[in-house]
């Protein structure tokens, strides 16, 4: 029983030591406090440089209005500009959707040649791009049953249920 009254005792000391130690928790946050403060000083800097940023914009919008008012030949700015929102046509000047006039006129032919094919239901870009003797490939034919719709040399005949789109020669 002595042996096992002193254990007793040692294992009380030993929680009445553990309990007059700090918490874990306050060592962190003394460990952690100089990060968090120099994060608020990071953060005070970026807030100034935004600040600042943004005062130098109105300036350089005044000195733009100031220069066009007095010299007309001014160009506001000559960076291009943010890409806007939206969906773009990938339409190039030609208004072809980057496929060659000579391409388009030999498609145009073998969908004349092939108009038997089509069983007057029309075709699809896809259904051009199977064809035997077709020698382009489903995307570049996309884009020049897009460019040959525009032109008029085919129509929309009609939009199936998954929104394919059948055409037909005009």
């Amino acid at each position: 029983m002595a042996a096992d009254n002193g254990a007793r005792r040692s294992l009380a000391d030993e929680l009445r030591r553990l309990a007059e130690r700090p918490p874990l928790t306050e060592e962190l946050h003394e460990l952690v406090a100089p990060i968090r403060t120099r994060l608020e000083e990071i953060e005070a800097d970026l807030a100034d440089v935004d600040r600042i940023r943004n005062q130098l914009r109105v300036d350089r919008d005044d000195t733009r209005k100031a220069l066009r008012a007095v010299d007309p030949t001014f160009e506001a700015d000559s960076r291009p500009g943010k890409a806007k929102g939206g969906k773009r046509k990938g339409r190039t000047a030609r208004g072809t959707y980057g496929v060659g006039e000579e391409t388009l006129a030999e498609m145009a032919e073998l969908m004349r040649q092939h108009a038997a094919d089509f069983d007057g239901e029309g075709f699809t870009a896809t259904s051009l791009a199977r064809l035997p003797g077709w020698r382009w490939g489903a995307a570049h034919t996309s884009q020049a049953v897009r460019a040959m719709h525009d032109r008029g040399t085919i129509r929309l005949d009609h939009t199936g249920t998954g929104g394919g789109r059948w055409y037909a020669l005009v």
